[in-house]
């Protein structure tokens, strides 16, 4: 414990100015560590964003390349369907019922717009042209042999993005 009234003035202001001068010490050491993390709390979250970005665009490159892989195999039983029922020959080989859910299956395939989107109508009308396919795969009795794959129908079952 000091006892002031054994110093003089100066040397009692020489002690409250050292006293100041640590505590303005302490206190610029504790506004550099603040600046420190509101710094790296900047930078992490700049560089979050970078990664985002890329991490997304690998990923829309790979969804994209599984959907529209999917959306050409069923374009291509569709033409085929098509060839099919326009050829006398061939058309009796798909039942009769066929014509009309190959017609409506072309028409989905037509609507579906290959956007730079994903949002709910996508995935709606991308289950209702695999649906379609169902059935028209179930009518032709193509149902266990023409498959996209086996692997990516279990995938789908619960596709979300």
């Amino acid at each position: 414990m000091l006892t002031w009234h054994l110093y003089s003035d100066a040397r009692r202001s020489r002690i409250i100015r050292v006293a100041m001068d640590i505590a303005e010490a302490f206190d610029a050491i504790s506004g550099y560590e603040e600046t420190l993390v509101a710094q790296g709390e900047a930078m992490g979250m700049k560089r979050g964003r970078e990664l985002g970005i890329e991490e997304g665009r690998e990923l829309g490159i790979v969804k994209g390349a599984e959907i529209g892989s999917e959306l050409g195999f069923y374009q291509g039983c569709h033409l085929v369907w098509s060839h099919m029922l326009q050829n006398e020959e061939l058309k009796s080989k798909l039942p009769s019922r066929a014509a009309k859910s190959v017609a409506s299956f072309g028409a989905l395939l037509e609507a579906f717009e290959l956007k730079n989107l994903v949002d709910e109508d996508m995935v709606h009308e991308l289950l209702r042209i695999r649906a379609k396919f169902k059935v028209i795969t179930a009518i032709t009795g193509l149902r266990e042999s023409l498959v996209y794959s086996e692997e990516d129908i279990r995938a789908h079952k619960d596709m979300s993005f």
